[in-house]
């Protein structure tokens, strides 16, 4: 990535971390939980070998719903969030 990481989503300048920058400052600690979530399934959903679909198949939103659904225990507010917006409509 170029040297003006303050504007890029996913700063990779630091060998030992990936820092997302994608969401704007949250206005309640509800919307911050919902955000740590997501970033916490992402990289539970990304874990290789987890899934018994195709690779094509598991980049479809629906198929991250499905498994969200399957561990929402580990990720309350964003699955609230997820089935309660118009994203799944």
């Amino acid at each position: 990535l170029e040297e003006r990481s303050s504007t890029v989503d996913v700063n990779l300048n630091n060998k030992k971390t990936i820092e997302l920058r994608i969401f704007a400052t949250p206005a309640n600690k509800l919307e911050f939980n919902i955000r740590m979530q997501f970033v916490k399934a992402m990289i539970e959903y990304c874990k290789p070998a987890i899934h018994s679909v195709s690779l094509e198949q598991q980049t479809y939103f629906k198929s991250f719903v499905t498994w969200l659904d399957n561990t929402k225990k580990d990720f309350k507010e964003l699955h609230n969030y997820i089935k309660e917006s118009t994203i799944c409509a």
